[in-house]
């Protein structure tokens, strides 16, 4: 056998070696670097809770398995949207028996007297609809209705029903958690008052109630290795080992890196709180890991989920072209 640099005609006997660098995956690490992400399910979708199936094959396969409206669904979007060619499975944790959908009011008042447009923005998507002249309250509440239910082939993941101008939004999931997806809900006439006399103002939230328990699919994902993990949970305060989200999810990775499992995998998480909260929690000794990351984005049109799920996007985009890849000075510009 010929090295490099070995005449070919020595014959002291000898253990020799010839290392070759930059010949194998880039730092031993996988070139696969799969991805798995935690997110609720509707029942429009047929995959089985606590679960993890077969990659998903499109968005398609996604809205068949989880639901159009899912914020499963929600959360692979908006990882595709920038890193597409990933292999991506997905995980549902169920919803809270008990818990309840958020709601927000959008009301509109008085009768049109000129043509304008509406405009509704919900998780930083701006959905425009016709007013007419002389169109009442009721019918451009119904006109608003229906723009944001046809937005996006009705993938938002909420519904709008009207009644006598007002125009509800409720989640399509229930629980604590869903309230980022209306919380920075904004509405304004194009043209003014003083030229169509049409009012429009968003009410107060409704907050969803009670949180889901992740503790089987965090469990489950550890039977496996992903290396890259997308949570929608979050935290304004100190993480545990054992809170069903952040702290127990951030501590089944440092297990599973152990020598004995021997993982390489990371977990990825959106925040959304104060500055004070956020550092909070990622200082906590429950979540201080080099295994964890989190993005905070205060004020966001984002929820705690998308903001982690684009991330992680940029992030696996950029490792996989430079294992040593950081995000050092990036700006999520869009989504606050």
């Amino acid at each position: 056998m010929a090295l490099t640099g070995l005449s070919p005609t020595r014959r002291t006997p000898g253990i020799v070696r010839e290392f070759v660098f930059g010949a194998g995956i880039s730092s031993g690490v996988s070139s696969d670097r799969p991805v798995l992400i935690f997110g609720n399910k509707t029942s429009a979708g047929s995959e089985t809770t606590n679960t993890i199936g077969a990659p998903i094959a499109s968005d398609e396969d996604c809205v068949l398995r989880f639901g159009r409206k899912s914020e499963a669904r929600l959360l692979y979007r908006q990882f595709v949207a920038i890193n597409p060619e990933a292999r991506v499975y997905i995980i549902a944790p169920p919803e809270s028996g008990s818990g309840t959908a958020a709601t927000i009011d959008i009301t509109f008042t008085t009768t049109s007297t000129a043509a304008t447009t509406g405009v509704v923005t919900i998780l930083g998507q701006d959905i425009t609809f016709p007013i007419t002249n002389a169109q009442t309250a009721t019918q451009i509440g119904e006109a608003c209705r229906d723009a944001i239910n046809a937005f996006s082939d009705g993938s938002l993941p909420l519904t709008a029903s009207a009644s006598s101008g007002v125009v509800t939004l409720t989640t399509a999931n229930v629980g604590v958690r869903q309230d980022y997806v209306l919380a920075r809900v904004r509405a304004y006439i194009v043209a003014p008052t003083s030229i169509v006399t049409t009012t429009v103002s968003v009410g107060a939230l409704t907050n969803g109630t009670n949180e889901d328990d992740f503790s089987t699919a965090i469990t489950t994902a550890a039977l496996s290795e992903y290396t890259y993990q997308i949570s929608p949970k979050f935290s304004t305060s100190a993480p545990t080992a054992t809170d069903n989200g952040v702290g127990e999810h951030i501590a089944m990775i440092r297990d599973q890196a152990l020598p004995i499992n021997g993982k390489s995998q990371m977990v990825v998480f959106g925040l959304v709180g104060t500055q004070a909260q956020s550092s909070t929690v990622a200082t906590d000794s429950d979540a201080n890991s080099v295994y964890a990351f989190f993005f905070a984005s205060k004020n966001s049109d984002w929820t705690p989920g998308m903001i982690a799920a684009h991330l992680c996007g940029v992030m696996r985009s950029q490792q996989m072209a430079d294992p040593a890849a950081n995000l050092a000075g990036y700006q999520a510009l869009s989504g606050g």
